[in-house]
């Protein structure tokens, strides 16, 4: 999955949208949305960032809903190492990631 799908479903994507700007408004280091949809991101908000338009956990990528599942499978299916579910995580993020690289094994 290259970076430009990453970017053109994030652009598609209204959640992820809506987080860029929450992203933009923190600066007092508080949580200012509590929308059903952003409350997944509340607990990682003072690790969220924008490269561009690209949101980052940390050093991660926040994949959009659209990708998830496709990110989950590609990291299966690329290496049948009990370690794939770390470096899933090393390098991308969203919210239910935990739960389907478990449900995905």
């Amino acid at each position: 999955m290259s970076l430009d799908e990453i970017l053109d479903v994030t652009r598609a994507d209204p959640t992820l949208q809506e987080l860029q700007c929450l992203i933009s408004l923190i600066h007092d280091g508080r949580w200012a949305d509590d929308s059903d949809e952003l409350r997944p991101y509340k607990q990682v908000f003072q690790e969220l960032s924008t490269c561009g338009e690209i949101i980052l956990c940390g050093t991660q990528i926040v994949i959009p809903q659209l990708h998830q599942q496709r990110v989950i499978d590609l990291a299966h299916g690329r290496s049948p190492r009990n370690s794939e579910d770390e470096d899933l995580r090393s390098k991308v993020y969203f919210p239910s990631i935990d739960h389907m690289a478990e449900q995905t094994v």
